[in-house]
């Protein structure tokens, strides 16, 4: 869904089935408005007089190569031509720091993430394009899978697990993504979103099992070649049905940190350190647990 800054912003879902109105903020500002990004005849003229759209609508986890495709890039282009058509200036592209690793033959999302980046920069829209990390929330994305992978009594780990990652709290990544709409010097850029903290994955792991009163060093060892190759073998047999998935593993694979720049430099003293996150996300997973 993605507000904007006009006097009507858009919010747009891919795959939804109606064109209808399904809900409006108090103030106004923005108005949800429920569609499929593939056929815009339905929702196209609620962009008239919006100065800008922020493009959030995804397809992530357990999904074929289809619909990664069809969703994440397909609904991109779609959602960027009636921009121009419509002749909305800026568009804010939320995508993916997996879109930024070396090689994603085996990872349909990232490959799908990398065309639609490309298919937003060539626009003649004034552009930004985000990549959040590994952004850690207890209500979606990989915070709630994590936290209960670190709490086996043995977690496995897929390689060494030396890769080097940079987690963001989902509040402050909500923050940026909303600020950079409204920063001039985002404009025609491409910006990596993560939080204060570097450290491996394995490091990750254990302050994660530690927040969860688990002993932080207990891992099972798997070796990272062959199980992606394995998984990459079966998914294309049998789907995205597997409990792990070949795009899951690239993350032990390849870095996951934010190159730095102008914008996340000059707000990183403001945000969450990643023992803050981590004991946010155990806390309202717990309170959820048992509320």
């Amino acid at each position: 869904m993605g507000p904007g800054h006009g006097p009507r912003a858009p919010g747009t879902a891919s795959g939804a089935a109606s064109g209808a109105t399904v809900g409006e903020s108090g103030s106004g500002a923005v108005e949800w408005v429920q569609g499929d990004l593939l056929d815009p005849a339905p929702w196209i003229a609620r962009l008239e007089g919006c100065r800008a759209i922020l493009h959030l609508g995804a397809s992530t986890g357990r999904a074929s190569a289809a619909v990664h495709r069809a969703v994440n890039l397909e609904a991109t282009r779609a959602l960027v031509r009636a921009a121009r058509d419509a002749r909305v200036a800026r568009f804010v592209f939320v995508s993916s720091i997996a879109a930024t690793y070396p090689e994603v033959a085996r990872y349909p999302y990232a490959a799908a993430k990398q065309e639609a980046e490309h298919a937003v920069r060539v626009s003649s829209l004034d552009w930004t394009v985000l990549r959040p990390t590994i952004v850690l929330g207890s209500r979606g994305g990989p915070g709630p899978a994590l936290a209960a992978f670190a709490r086996r009594s043995r977690t496995p780990i897929f390689g060494p697990g030396l890769v080097r990652v940079q987690p963001i709290g989902a509040a402050d990544c909500a923050r940026l993504i909303l600020e950079s709409t409204r920063d001039p010097g985002t404009s025609r850029q491409s910006i990596d979103l993560g939080g204060p903290d570097v450290l491996t994955f394995r490091e990750l792991l254990v302050r994660l099992r530690t927040a969860q009163g688990q002993e932080g060093e207990r891992f099972l060892q798997l070796p990272l070649g062959p199980a992606l190759w394995a998984a990459w073998g079966l998914e294309r047999l049998l789907g995205p049905r597997l409990p792990v998935l070949a795009g899951q593993l690239y993350p032990f694979r390849y870095d996951s940190t934010a190159q730095p720049s102008s914008f996340l430099d000059a707000r990183m003293p403001r945000l969450s350190r990643i023992d803050a996150v981590l004991d946010g996300l155990v806390r309202e997973l717990g309170a959820a647990a048992h509320g």
